[in-house]
């Protein structure tokens, strides 16, 4: 059953959604709210949006309440290796540098963060390319063993597709070359399997990022955080840089979504276009 929501529940909701998850919502989203949460207002026993308000508000940021209403107000787009020009520049300039630390022993690992990774098709793109540079020019064979990556997302339910490694027919067929599906899937009646050795590259963890970065992760030689900061407050937008920067290595790399910039929010960062690919470099 939909439920009206009236300007001042609207306010209610919308402040405290961005307290709990950094994402903010204008004042023209009030019929998004109130079509997309009516039936969680319902599922949890409220007689209105005001009700449910007071019940989110006693609710931890980890809260299963917490990740349906994340889950019903933003949109869980991703494809397999999505916008292309993020992973043109990780293999042609980011992974050979980095290659390059490996080999002199300045470094023994790649740590990498893709945060808000939905389902997994970013991580796991991410963790296939490192497998096919592996025994390429000046790549070893084992490279890919040093690749490390660590996969966050605040949904419970878009890790848990993610941790399975499974992908029904939809989802396998956006973005993802036949190569890498024979390559990398196997096939068991309508889902695709991903193979272990992809798998055992990444680390899938549940976390918000209004919480706390350092000391739970990091630091990290690239961070990818694309498409996620259009649903953030201009103030979290700054804050989320500073964690950002908190947890990157010295001279690490940023990559984010298409449209998206450091510009306003950090000084801290270097733009580098390479071949038309554009990411940034933590300064020194």
């Amino acid at each position: 059953m939909k439920l009206s929501i009236s300007t001042n529940e609207f306010l209610l909701i919308r402040d405290i959604i961005h307290e709990k998850t950094g994402i903010f919502l204008a004042e023209n989203k009030k019929y998004l709210i109130e079509t997309r949460l009516s039936h969680l207002v319902n599922e949890s026993h409220c007689k209105s949006f005001t009700d449910y308000y007071f019940k989110i508000k006693e609710a931890k940021r980890t809260s299963p309440l917490i990740t349906d209403l994340v889950d019903a107000i933003t949109t869980n787009e991703t494809l397999w290796f999505r916008d292309t020009h993020p992973f043109s520049i990780l293999e042609k300039k980011i992974f050979p540098e980095l290659n390059e630390g490996l080999q002199s022993g300045e470094n023994k690992k790649i740590h990498i963060w893709s945060a808000a990774c939905s389902t997994g098709q970013e991580p796991y793109s991410i963790a296939m390319l490192a497998l096919e540079l592996s025994g390429r020019l000046q790549f070893s064979q084992t490279f890919y063993e040093h690749v490390k990556v660590f996969a966050t997302d605040v949904s419970t339910r878009a890790l848990s597709i993610a941790e399975s490694g499974k992908f029904d027919s939809i989802a396998i067929g956006r973005g993802l070359p036949s190569y890498y599906i024979d390559k990398y899937f196997t096939k068991e009646d309508n889902a695709w399997t991903i193979s272990p050795e992809v798998r055992q590259m990444i680390k899938f963890k549940n976390f918000n990022l209004k919480e706390p970065v350092a000391g739970i992760m990091g630091p990290f030689d690239v961070i990818f955080i694309r498409n996620v900061m259009i649903y953030f407050s201009e103030n979290f937008k700054k804050e989320l840089f500073r964690r950002i920067e908190s947890v990157l290595k010295p001279s690490g790399f940023l990559i984010l979504g298409t449209g998206e910039s450091v510009t306003s929010y950090s000084e801290r960062f270097d733009m580098i276009n390479f071949e038309g690919s554009i990411c940034y470099r933590l300064t020194l």
